[in-house]
């Protein structure tokens, strides 16, 4: 099975081989379109863990995904195909592949998407050119889980993945989150039986026929996701099968993971899941909300108990009292009262012999059979099964109460009459046995248990002991707060809106379904949300909450260049507090906290000027090699003179050969240089074929010139088209054979404006 990490960086290379693809994507047979660009990777980090609650997955050998690029801002994506991952890079977690073109405007936004999909061929993926993606699986298939509790098939093709990072400069590493597409239900399991329960399948139903599984064509572009079902194979119902599940003891809870599509159920809505065909009707009072790379917990109390046999013994007067869960179909609180009545008739039929071997002695009995239901329950049939015919027929003539009575066979139903609880019968048989056995099977009437439905608050969590009951039993109540918040008071209500006392976090179950609401103490703490949006620098707060009145210093750490302007800090509605001295204090209410910052005054400039001091050594040849330094700002001459450190200027041009004076920045520049200037005091243009200047990401440069200066005296400057941080730059004068020191310059220097 496929695993996925949720981080990936992304790394663009300068280089422009061409490289094109040709393999099949998974499930598809047609092939690939050949795309040119240049060579580009996708790097996975192996350290980090997926969205989903913290599980850790892991990249296959051949995962592939699909990688989409767009001019900053702009809507219109190009698909850069498939990048892959081999089984050699599963190490550094890279993925390789080819962009479509080249890398020209200054900043990107970039789209990832898993898993590949060879016709999923935009970002916004629709009906007139679809491609279909997996949710949990065809509707006709169910989702498969090894063991109790494992979360190791929430990953793959069937749960897919997208990931977005924006406005990314073209020659830095972007990020992109990969974040599941894909919602998770887990049902939470406990065993609530004698016996031990080995679950074999779960299905999860939506309410109003909601479609949340199966093939879906999803348009990346929108927020959230548009899902659009593709022609077949959805479904309302998710299913999954649980191979080599464990036996749950009772008492103890074992959880089982189904993946669907996101989507709301609107309050009132209500929820079916099954365990092992055990079926549960959840009913909401709140809308619910399945989003992406969330999981959403279901508790199930596993209480069936199927049909029961009881054996009435004609031997004996007995009381057979049968006591089985609230839930399963079967019945609670049954009391089964057989009484033997022997007495002779006018006919004189009774024929003696031992009382309990009856085996071969004929008798007729006349018995009353009466149930006893539980106070709000119903019966739903009783089956009488005997080996002979003739006490079938028996019981068919018998005279029934608030009954009717079926014969098929050997088996006689007996159904009570509508609205009616219990049912008594007068039984005559003559019978050549001892036993019958009576099964019956009851159902609980809709008021005998009631929903306890837990409401959370915003600041906080609440559970209760027990989701469902019958009226009197203790319910306790659970709240964890939020951080940075605490526990104020309960306030339960029934459906009637009637006040619930709660005691030491426990209340008594009312007749009617329960909402169960948790209040907090009123402004205690409020969150600190901090815009740190700014691409000039960061903001921090000293505290990410607090109470209404509390003090809050503000941190700004501005990006290189740039220096605090001004503080402008507002409330959820707008209005504007006041800081001082990077402070302010903390209303009722949640403040969003934004800094914005003005350019340093002055322009940032690197000076190059000559001198006994600035020169690293003194040379009087135009073929040397040194370097000068200004205000720690250092640069690499070659075939210049500076007269033994004579001159505060340099020279270049020789009477022997041709020449090229170079000066190159020792270290790239870390502001976006945009003019440069140098400054001539002397030339012989004639002697003079160019003097240009060069740009570059290393020390090495290449043939075509970014700017040319004017060959003459006095200061002379260029300025750059497309200034960018972290360059190096290269001054070139083209010198032809001619006198000595042709050219004489005294400054070099590189500015930000």
């Amino acid at each position: 099975m496929k695993k996925y990490f949720n981080y990936l960086g992304i790394i663009a290379a300068a280089a422009m081989t061409l490289v094109s693809c040709a393999k099949e994507a998974d499930n598809f047979t047609a092939e690939e379109p050949i795309k040119d660009g240049g060579e580009f990777s996708i790097v996975a980090n192996p350290a980090t863990k997926t969205t989903i609650d913290g599980y850790q997955t892991k990249w296959a050998a051949g995962d592939a995904i699909n990688l989409f690029h767009a001019v900053a801002g702009s809507t219109a994506t190009v698909s850069d195909a498939k990048f892959t991952i081999s089984s050699e890079d599963l190490a550094s977690g890279t993925f390789k592949g080819t962009v479509s073109e080249a890398l020209t405007a200054a900043a990107y936004d970039w789209y990832a998407i898993y898993p590949y999909n060879l016709y999923l061929e935009s970002v916004k993926n629709d009906n007139d050119n679809p491609a279909r993606t997996y949710i949990g699986r065809r509707s006709d298939e169910a989702q498969e889980q090894d063991g109790n509790s494992s979360t190791a098939h929430l990953s793959g093709t069937n749960f897919p993945l997208f990931g977005k990072a924006t406005s990314v400069p073209k020659d830095a590493t972007p990020a992109i989150t990969l974040s599941s597409i894909a919602s998770f239900v887990e049902v939470k399991v406990t065993n609530k039986n004698d016996d031990p329960l080995t679950v074999t399948s779960v299905s999860f139903t939506a309410p109003d026929e909601s479609e949340i599984v199966g093939q879906y064509i999803i348009d990346f572009s929108t927020e959230p996701f548009t899902f659009t079902k593709y022609k077949t194979y959805v479904s309302d119902v998710a299913n999954l099968t649980v191979n080599n599940g464990t036996p749950i003891a009772k008492g103890e809870t074992a959880s089982f993971y189904i993946g669907i599509k996101p989507f709301t159920a609107a309050v009132g809505s209500d929820f079916k899941v099954s365990v092992n065909g055990y079926e549960k009707t959840i009913h909401t009072t709140k809308a619910n909300t399945f989003q992406s790379g969330k999981i959403k917990t279901v508790n199930f109390d596993y209480d069936y108990v199927g049909p029961k046999s009881f054996t009435w013994d004609l031997s004996k007067n007995q009381t057979v009292t049968a006591t089985v869960n609230e839930l399963g179909w079967a019945y609670r609180g049954v009391t089964m009262v057989v009484n033997k009545d022997n007495a002779s008739t006018s006919a004189n039929n009774y024929y003696g012999g031992d009382v309990n071997n009856r085996t071969s002695t004929r008798f007729y009995a006349k018995s009353i059979l009466t149930i006893t239901p539980y106070t709000t329950a119903e019966i739903a049939k009783v089956e009488f099964s005997a080996t002979t015919t003739d006490y079938a027929s028996a019981l068919a003539n018998s005279t029934w109460s608030n009954a009717t009575v079926k014969v098929d066979g050997k088996t006689v139903t007996v159904t009570p009459t509508d609205g009616e609880a219990a049912f008594s019968a007068t039984i005559g048989a003559t019978c050549g046995f001892d036993q019958v056995t009576v099964h019956y099977i009851g159902k609980l009437a809709d008021a005998v248990l009631y929903d306890v439905v837990v409401v959370d608050a915003p600041n906080g969590t609440i559970t209760a002991s027990e989701d469902s009951a019958e009226p009197g039993t203790v319910i306790t109540l659970t709240a964890t707060p939020a951080s940075g918040y605490k526990f104020g008071s309960w306030s339960v209500t029934d459906e009637a809106d009637n006040t619930i006392t709660v005691t030491d976090n426990k209340f008594t179950m009312p007749a009617s379904d329960v909402l169960v609401t948790a209040t907090f103490d009123a402004i205690v703490y409020y969150d600190i949300v901090v815009d740190d949006s700014t691409a000039n620098g960061t903001i921090s707060a000293s505290l990410d909450s607090a109470e209404e009145g509390t003090v809050i210093t503000l941190t700004a750490t501005p990006a290189s260049g740039y220096k605090l302007g001004s503080w402008s800090v507002t409330d959820e509605a707008e209005n504007t507090i006041t800081v001082t001295d990077n402070k302010f204090t903390m209303p009722a209410s949640d403040v969003l906290v934004t800094a914005t910052f003005v350019v340093d005054s002055g322009e940032k400039t690197y000076t190059i000027t000559w001198n006994s001091t600035n020169n690293s050594k003194g040379v009087s040849s135009y073929t040397d090699s040194w370097s000068v330094t200004a205000n720690g700002f250092k640069c690499n001459m070659a075939n210049w003179n500076n007269n033994n450190n004579g001159w505060n200027y340099v020279k270049c041009g020789s009477k022997k050969a041709v020449s090229i004076a170079t000066i190159i920045t020792a270290a790239a520049i870390p502001e976006a240089i945009k003019t440069v200037k140098i400054t001539i005091d002397a030339v012989t243009a004639a002697n003079i074929n160019s003097i240009k200047l060069y740009v570059s990401d290393s020390t090495t440069f290449g043939s075509t010139e970014e700017a040319s200066f004017e060959v003459g005296t006095g200061e002379k400057s260029v300025t750059i088209s497309s200034p960018a941080k972290n360059k190096y730059y290269k001054l070139a004068v083209d010198c032809k054979q001619a006198s000595n020191g042709s050219l004489t310059l005294s400054k070099l220097v590189f500015t930000t404006e």
